[in-house]
């Protein structure tokens, strides 16, 4: 068993890390085994993200390398992911798509963990692990630091039609979340026609706490 020690703001800590690829020192140094595909080892303390990891469990019961193997796709360097049939999708037992179109009306929020390229959101506030997916989509990237964890929210300005349904299990995760599919629009393309408006992850504190009366 390979182990790696590292430091972080917790009590040191130690982890099977066979089976991974350690990146290099330091940039890599956030996150598990120093492999950036495990995601950072020191996750959100704060609202609302905090919430929404509250049930993750990281690798599924996996060790990091297990997890690796099962879900990596070393000839072409990414994860596995569920095929464009299904687009990832929840399937009835013939195996069709269970999704269907909807409105979504002004005044809704929205958010996702990645790139503003992607085509998938979800309703926020939606816990992590029922979106299936990998780790690494909790990396906050060099190139944008400005939204850390790649967590983004966004409101909804116009109605939207989007594709919508139960997340399939994937990544060692339960899934069963609301995913709503955008495509072929991108994200960024809803930001540019006005659809979509980009605001700050705490309006979902504001928010939570205007409907239960603070409590």
């Amino acid at each position: 068993m390979e182990v790696r020690q590292y430091d972080d703001d917790t009590p040191d800590q130690t982890c099977n890390c066979t089976g991974t690829t350690p990146g290099p020192l330091p940039s890599s140094a956030q996150y598990i085994c120093y492999d950036w595909r495990l995601g950072p080892k020191v996750l959100p303390k704060y609202l609302p993200l905090s919430s929404e990891l509250s049930s993750y469990d990281r690798f599924g019961g996996l060790t990091p390398g297990e997890f690796l193997a099962k879900w990596w796709d070393s000839s072409k360097s990414q994860f596995i992911y569920p095929g464009d049939e299904t687009q990832g999708f929840s399937t009835d037992i013939n195996g069709k798509t269970i999704s269907g179109v909807i409105s979504v009306p002004p005044n809704t929020y929205l958010d996702r963990f990645g790139g503003e390229t992607g085509m998938f959101l979800s309703s926020a506030d939606t816990p992590y692990s029922q979106r299936s997916l990998p780790p690494s989509n909790l990396n906050t990237r060099v190139e944008d630091p400005g939204f850390p964890n790649e967590y983004h929210v966004y409101r909804v300005t116009k109605d939207l039609q989007l594709n919508a349904g139960p997340i399939a299990p994937w990544f060692g995760q339960p899934g069963l979340g609301t995913q709503l599919y955008s495509g072929p629009r991108t994200v960024a393309d809803l930001i540019s026609n006005g659809t979509l408006e980009r605001v700050d992850p705490s309006v979902l504190i504001s928010n939570r706490q205007q409907k239960g009366c603070g409590y």
